[in-house]
């Protein structure tokens, strides 16, 4: 048995899980199956396929509401953020958790773009060039300064219960 989680105690609820991927399909059921191993999870939203049709009728099988299951992420997060600005979040969206990705596949992408980037990085500074124009997206020391000291603020403010500054001079 899995012992008593003090955040979902406090919450009096299981975490909000937007879903990515997931869907029909052999490897669909895991993610799904993994996030209510615990009871830690529940799916409030989702993108269950390239499909919108498809993903549109998962979702209302797993019991979702029309308007939380969307065609593509990009209109899945624009919906939350339009609801959030205009003060018309869906119930089932307030103080979502998380968004998983259901399929391991976009995260060992997510790596490839990154070593294949820092590989044009090198490859134009070598030719002469500046990589900072030919990989402009590149995270650089100080963006990763700037994460951590981003953590340690957050964690010195839950700490301390008061705000705590997390810029980053240069």
């Amino acid at each position: 048995m899995t012992p008593p989680n003090p955040t979902l105690a406090a919450l009096g609820r299981r975490l909000r899980l937007g879903l990515v991927g997931g869907g029909s399909g052999f490897i669909g059921p895991v993610p799904r199956t993994a996030a209510r191993l615990d009871d830690r999870f529940e799916i409030v939203a989702g993108v269950f396929s390239s499909d919108a049709g498809r993903s549109r009728a998962f979702g209302r099988a797993i019991g979702l509401a029309p308007e939380r299951t969307y065609a593509d992420l990009p209109a899945m997060f624009e919906q939350i953020q339009t609801r959030r600005l205009h003060g018309a979040l869906h119930p089932a969206a307030e103080g979502a958790a998380r968004v998983e990705i259901g399929h391991p596949e976009g995260y060992q992408e997510a790596f490839g773009t990154l070593y294949r980037e820092a590989a044009d990085a090198i490859v134009a500074q070598r030719g002469g060039l500046d990589w900072r124009a030919a990989v402009p997206d590149m995270p650089t020391v100080l963006d990763g300064a700037r994460g951590v000291r981003f953590i340690e603020a957050a964690a010195e403010s839950a700490r301390s219960g008061a705000w705590v500054d997390c810029r980053v001079s240069h």
